[in-house]
């Protein structure tokens, strides 16, 4: 079973990835308001950590746990990843302009690694929203970043500890992205897909949290669906209003709006596509 193998890889990691800026907007509320460099520069950072330790609780790896359980470890971690930015990015990791993304992995041995590299800024994107806009509607920013087309996976990925938590195996995601009809050459911007599960429900994107529009409020997939435990998608529950639903594909409809969102790239409108991919569309 290839679950199996990949639970049994000695190079499997657990993941989260996040968006890294000296000059990086501060939240009106949560867990950083007023927090002291660095770990102002580090989107979320204290959710990161609460991802990786449920992904280390379920994944049974204690010595995550360890390193994670450190005292002040949001601060320590902080550190540790600009020491990693400017190490790898130079004096460009203190320019207050420049936008990087940040990658921290953990195998078995509890020891983080770190990757990052540089991220183009998009004007007119949230990172901390406490409401969304209706179908329709306006949120008060220059409508200037493109709309994300978002892919309806016709196939089925089955719920398990890799669609619930983000890590390196990516075997069921990347057979989406090839029934969607994306290659390598595809990023984010020319499109997001939209995955369900054997029961026909909405689980998320590839690589965001997925929002739609039900019944006058906004809605994401609930964590019965086997949806990714994300970042940005803990700080719509908890600060945007959104609230869990169970979505499913059959109600989802060629062109409706949605919202997706991640840790890296903020929120996006988007609009869904049931079709695959057609090239250069």
């Amino acid at each position: 079973m290839l679950l199996e193998s990949a639970l049994a890889d000695p190079g499997l990691e657990l993941i989260t990835s996040f968006l890294f800026s000296a000059g990086l907007d501060q939240p009106p509320v949560g867990p950083t308001v007023d927090a002291p460099a660095p770990i102002s520069h580090c989107y979320l950072l204290p959710y990161s950590i609460d991802r990786l330790r449920a992904a280390a609780l379920d994944f049974g790896w204690s010595k995550v746990l360890e390193n994670l359980d450190q005292p002040d470890r949001t601060l320590s971690l902080a550190r540790e990843v600009e020491q990693h930015v400017v190490e790898s990015q130079g004096e460009a990791a203190f320019d207050p302009a420049r936008r990087f993304i940040v990658r921290v992995a953990f195998k078995r041995d509890g020891v983080p690694k770190f990757l990052s590299g540089p991220r183009l800024s998009v004007s007119g994107v949230p990172y901390y929203p406490l409401t969304l806009p209706a179908p329709g509607g306006k949120d008060g920013r220059d409508d200037v970043a493109p709309v994300i087309p978002v892919h309806l996976d016709p196939g089925a990925v089955s719920l398990s500890l890799f669609t619930k938590h983000k890590t390196s195996y990516r075997e069921e995601y990347n057979t989406a992205r090839v029934r969607v009809g994306f290659d390598d050459s595809v990023g984010f911007s020319s499109g997001e897909m939209m995955l369900q599960n054997e029961r026909g429900e909405i689980m998320g994107g590839g690589v965001t949290t997925v929002y739609f529009f039900r019944e006058g409020a906004w809605v994401t997939p609930a964590q019965e669906t086997g949806c990714k435990m994300g970042v940005s998608r803990r700080w719509a529950l908890e600060h945007a209003g959104v609230k869990e639903a169970v979505v499913l594909a059959k109600d989802v409809e060629e062109g409706e709006e949605v919202w997706v969102s991640s840790a890296v790239g903020g929120w996006r409108k988007g609009v869904v596509r049931l079709g695959p991919r057609l090239g250069g569309s």
